[in-house]
């Protein structure tokens, strides 16, 4: 009678052993995951801005409008103010997203009242990024002409254009 709980019992053992490999993984794989969440934003950030947003009035396309010396200057103070907002914003997102990392990697089980507070925290956050962004457009485009708002509407709709085209040829074609 003794052998069949001992049996009992290793095979219980055995059971957890690879439990936990396997919960370690997933906790890992969702730490690695969240961990590229917070470092991607901060590398577009580097780069010049999202896609989404910095396709607005990006570096680039301001240069491309030939702006006045008075103009540039309105810029730099609009890109100065807004790097002066947003930088506080990014280091909170970025201590906020390693909270959250904490808390879905804590061993000892998931705590759900911490995970609903750093998503809230972190949905506000990016609310204040995307109402720093809306006013930094605002700014730019009061600080350009009609006919530059018109060159970069029409530029904007060519660089949509060739976005799309590089999209297509990089994308595989269905075989026969």
């Amino acid at each position: 009678m003794a052998a069949a709980p001992a049996h009992i019992a290793e095979e219980t053992i055995t059971e957890k052993g690879k439990e936990y490999p396997m919960r370690f993984g997933k906790l890992l794989c969702l730490g690695l995951l969240v961990a590229a969440c917070g470092i991607v934003p901060g590398v577009a950030y580097a780069r010049g801005g999202l896609r989404g947003d910095s396709g607005t009035f990006s570096r680039q396309l301001l240069h491309a409008l030939s702006l006045t010396d008075d103009q540039q200057a309105q810029v730099r103070e609009a890109f100065g103010t807004y790097r002066t907002t947003v930088q506080p914003l990014w280091q909170e997102m970025r201590t906020t997203r390693q909270h959250l990392q904490d808390v879905l990697l804590n061993p000892t089980g998931l705590d759900s009242a911490a995970l609903q507070t750093a998503q809230q925290h972190l949905a506000g956050l990016q609310a204040d990024l995307l109402q720093a962004r809306l006013t930094l457009a605002q700014t730019l485009r009061g600080v350009l002409t009609p006919v530059q708002l018109t060159q970069a509407a029409h530029i904007t709709q060519q660089l949509r254009a060739l976005g799309e085209e590089r999209h297509q040829l990089l994308t595989p074609q269905a075989q026969p």
